[in-house]
């Protein structure tokens, strides 16, 4: 059996609501902890809470779009 064979059986992974949604909530965690860590605050902490906002928010809809359109 081929590999291609068997990735058409399994269903499409950004179709599945954990994997759009967890992936980016774990992104945003890991920018987080990096940004209380390492990061004085200021703009440089601010610029990464912003992206962490982002990708929470916006990740999800781009993941579950492509999901469609490769379905």
């Amino acid at each position: 059996m081929s590999t291609s064979d068997t990735m058409a059986r399994q269903g499409n992974i950004l179709l599945n609501p954990l994997v759009h949604y967890g992936v980016p909530t774990m992104n945003a965690v890991i920018i987080l902890a990096i940004a209380f860590t390492f990061v004085e605050a200021g703009m440089t902490r601010n610029a990464m809470l912003l992206v962490a906002v982002v990708e929470v928010v916006a990740a999800p809809l781009v993941m579950k779009r492509a999901g469609r359109q490769t379905a």
